[in-house]
């Protein structure tokens, strides 16, 4: 048991244009998590903006080849 008083202090900000989103919950102030929130977003956003990633229109498999996520394959029973 801790001796101090550890109150529910933690911020999620998420910028609405974008999308990006941010947790902290590293201080025991929701003032300083919520600082803390806004320059992490501030800086993903800047480098978003420099270094903007390519993006994939779509991804097709190969016919031969099963989707990767199909669930029948890695259940073996022993018999």
């Amino acid at each position: 048991m801790s001796l101090y008083y550890k109150s529910k202090a933690s911020i999620a900000v998420t910028h609405l244009p974008t999308g990006i989103s941010e947790h902290a919950d590293g201080y025991r102030s929701q003032h300083a998590n919520r600082d803390a929130c806004l320059v992490r977003i501030k800086s993903k956003l800047a480098l978003s903006a420099t270094h903007p990633l390519p993006m994939r229109a779509s991804y097709e498999l190969p016919s031969n080849e099963q989707c990767p996520d199909d669930l029948t394959q890695h259940r073996r029973y022993a018999k």
